[in-house]
């Protein structure tokens, strides 16, 4: 039975690929060996399994073996039946050259085996230069590489086995080295210098080798970091002891990585820009400020990835918000929503934003095209046909046929070439037509040239009206890569055809003239979080959803703009703020501008000051609780606010401001409690129509307009009225109001009228109304004093 389970399992070991030589006696290898390349010196070894394949305990010997070969333990060896022992052999040449040597054993009782093995002595020798690495000044965040050569020159393949580095900042790269140097060649290790600080940098960097005669090279390596930074930054912290950081070109923080600075760190921007796609945090302490310049802060990340605590933050770039062009807009808006149709849907309602192009043939203007003849310049129309006279009006293109024959005559009026775009497949065409004739039938006809190709008629018309109508017109431009549009009309006799207000626009157009408001220089998409930090500059941003937080801080103005945006620009569906003893001043446009579905703010003891335009401006619902907010100084309303706002606020001062203090659309509900509402340029408040209006211990006075002009329910108590401009109390509409405890007097020196209700009741109750019984009080509507 142990005769068959050895035979199995020397069968099983054969089936794997173990030879066996001898019979008998059994070793368990090839028949031939050869040992790697030995240095000269050292030692190789080999082992292998001697096998008894009898059934009966021999004792095996073993052949005296010449140097350099040897076995571990030459005596003999007693080997149970059928059992196996393993046996060492040796090379150690002392010399260079191939060696060759057989092994022969023979049992005591039967069989041999022989191996037959040689070798090599090869003597390795390592020659390397340079024998030091001085690395070039290398910035932050930068890497710079040095080579060492080294050549085989002796017998043998030199190897390094080990590199052991004693400064961090050092290391191979093990893509471009080669480790085992072929006998006669000549290999290169790349070394890299990665600073992580700044100022002069050294360490070692020891090679192990199988060069006898070097077992260790050790190189001295040295360089110095700066810290000049651009592209790509990746979880880095900059430090104050590498203090300053200078931009020598923008600065990305891509998504996912981090980008951390220590108290008391600076960076000079040198007008290079920050981008942030992932997170930035500028960690500065009371009296060890972080302080930052660059061109523009852009923000592609949510408020808590982007904050500042004890910072200064200015932006130094000279480019005007306002001047951007389409084509800037759509580069902007393509990054960051692919195509304009799927940016926030606020831009949907952006009705006041009517503008249209001051070159309107300009190749810059993607997916629209606008030509209304203001300026007197057809700019690429042209007209054929039977044509008497023909010209452009500051109104019209249009050419005439005088003729005295019954004949039909033909007039054709042809656009410029509209170029398109890839992916723009459908064409709209909008215009006003007039077509005057002296005949009984005549016709208008609409074509399309694709490329250049024959016309295409895509719309008739027989008897078009002799007055201005719009027709409108959508076609397929599938491919295409311009568009040409022809007008023809054919009449008898006499006749005349004019063309207006031509618009073409694409698929690629949301159906209204977006405003040169965004630049893809500076354009952010996400939010940011200023703790006790002075930005100075514009943040705008532009997202489906939005938030902000101020607290002790202050956005003010880049002094380096001809012409400044808005302070804080934010458009999106919804946007949140939250702001605590901060402000937003200095602005040559609106402080704070907002377009957005819905906003929720969150104020207290916030100002919004000297702004040029607007202090705050929100276009849309907003949903606003204010306490102890200043709005002061700015050149047109101080608070200009959207349909269905919901404004809480309490203890404002709404002063000195261009225009209104306080506007609301239709819908608005505004409760003020302690207001100061003094000074400005036109109406204290003004609330249209459907809302409501609720005034406690409030005060309005000296304002250029009417105290108070609301076409909502209206509801004052412990108010004073006094000395404003227009009449203190101005109301429309069938509602119901009251009056309580307050005072009006001395509004409108020049009829001194202090109460003009249009429609619906007043209902006052001690309350003092200077001339409430003649000149006082005026309008439709009913008065009833109650007590006091």
């Amino acid at each position: 039975m142990l005769r068959l389970i050895y035979t199995l399992l020397l069968l099983t070991i054969s089936s794997i690929g173990i030879c066996q030589v001898g019979n008998g006696i059994l070793f368990m290898t090839d028949t031939e060996y050869q040992f790697p390349g030995t240095t000269v010196d050292s030692t190789s070894t080999f082992e292998f399994q001697v096998v008894n394949d009898l059934g009966a305990p021999q004792t095996i010997f073993f052949s005296a073996l010449d140097a350099p070969f040897s076995l571990l333990d030459n005596s003999p060896i007693e080997i149970a039946a059928n059992d196996t022992t393993t046996v060492m052999l040796i090379f150690e040449p002392t010399a260079i050259g191939t060696y060759n040597g057989s092994l022969e054993a023979v049992g005591g009782v039967f069989g041999s085996a022989t191996l037959n093995f040689s070798g090599e002595g090869i003597q390795v020798v390592l020659e390397w230069t340079p024998e030091s690495l001085v690395f070039d000044t290398t910035a932050i965040g930068q890497t710079d590489a040095q080579v060492v050569s080294i050549t085989s020159s002796g017998n043998g393949d030199g190897v390094i086995s080990a590199i052991e580095f004693s400064n961090p900042v050092f290391s191979v790269d093990s893509a471009t080295s080669s480790f085992t140097i072929a006998e006669g060649a000549t290999n290169d290790l790349t070394f890299v210098f990665a600073p992580i600080g700044a100022g002069a940098q050294s360490g070692t960097a020891t090679l192990h080798t199988n060069d006898p005669s070097n077992p260790q090279i050790v190189l001295d390596l040295s360089g110095t970091g700066i810290s000049e930074v651009s592209g790509d930054i990746c979880d880095m912290v900059w430090t104050a002891e590498n203090s300053p950081y200078t931009l020598v070109g923008d600065v990305v923080v891509p998504e996912g990585c981090t980008l951390t600075l220590e108290a008391g760190t600076e960076v000079i921007g040198n007008d290079y820009d920050i981008e942030v796609l992932g997170s930035f945090y500028a960690n500065g302490e009371e009296g060890n400020e972080v302080v930052i310049s660059c061109g523009e802060l852009i923000s592609h990340t949510a408020k808590e990835q982007m904050v500042f605590t004890h910072s200064e933050m200015v932006e130094t770039n000279s480019f005007d918000f306002f001047d951007a062009d389409y084509r800037l807009l759509r580069d902007a808006c393509d990054s960051l929503y692919g195509t304009v149709d799927s940016l926030p849907s606020f831009l949907d309602s952006l009705v006041s934003w009517d503008y249209h192009y001051e070159n309107e043939n300009s190749a810059m203007h993607i997916a629209k095209f606008y030509e209304d003849f203001n300026d007197n310049n057809s700019q690429g129309w042209s007209h054929e046909g039977d044509i008497t006279s023909s010209y452009v009006s500051q109104e019209y293109f249009v050419e005439y046929y005088y003729g005295s024959s019954g004949s039909y005559f033909n007039l054709y009026i042809q656009t410029p070439t509209l170029a398109l775009n890839p992916g723009e497949n459908e064409a709209f065409i909008s215009f006003d037509k007039k077509a005057g004739w002296w005949s009984n039938t005549h016709y208008f006809y609409v074509y399309i040239s694709i490329d250049g190709g024959a016309w295409e008629q895509i719309y008739n018309e027989t008897n078009p009206s002799n007055s201005y109508t719009n027709t409108s017109i959508a076609t397929e431009v599938s491919g295409a890569n311009s568009v040409r549009y022809r007008f023809h009309y054919r009449m008898r006799h006499y006749g005349s055809l004019r063309i207006d207000n031509f618009e073409f626009t694409t698929n690629f157009y949301p159906g209204f003239d977006l405003p040169p408001s965004f630049n893809s220089n500076s354009l952010s998409s996400g939010g940011i979080d200023l703790h006790n930090t002075a930005f100075i500059g514009d943040f705008h941003s532009a997202n489906d959803s939005l938030s902000v937080n101020l607290d002790n801080s202050s956005i003010g103005v880049n002094p380096n703009r001809e012409k400044d945006s808005h302070g804080l620009g934010l458009y999106a569906d919804h946007v949140e703020i939250a702001s605590v003893q901060s402000a937003v001043s200095g602005h040559a446009l609106d402080g704070i501008h907002i377009e957005s579905d819905l906003t929720d703010w969150i104020s207290t003891e916030t100002s919004v000051a000297d702004n040029g335009a607007y202090g705050i401006s929100v276009n849309g619902d907003l949903d606003w609780t204010s306490t102890e907010d200043v709005i002061d100084g700015n050149g047109e309303d101080g608070v200009d606010v959207g349909a269905n706002s919901n404004l809480t606020m309490y203890g404002p001062e709404i002063w000195n401001n261009g225009a209104r203090g306080l506007a609301a659309a239709d819908g608005s509900v505004i409760d003020l409690d302690y207001a100061r509402i003094e000074g400005n340029g036109s109406h204290g408040v003004d609330l249209e129509n459907t809302g409501t209006l609720n005034m406690d211990n409030c005060r309005l006075l000296n304002n250029s307009g009417q105290g108070i002009q609301s076409g909502s329910p209206t509801t004052l108590n412990h108010c004073n009225l006094a000395f404003n401009g227009g009449t203190g109390l101005v109301l429309t509409g069938n509602n119901f109001h009251t009056l309580n405890n307050s005072i009006l007097w001395g509004n409108n020196e020049t009829n001194y009228t202090q109460i003009d209700i249009g429609g619906g009741v007043i209902s006052t109750s001690y309350s003092t109304v200077q001339g409430q019984s003649g000149y006082g009080v005026t309008g439709s509507g009913q008065f009833y004093w109650g007590e006091g």
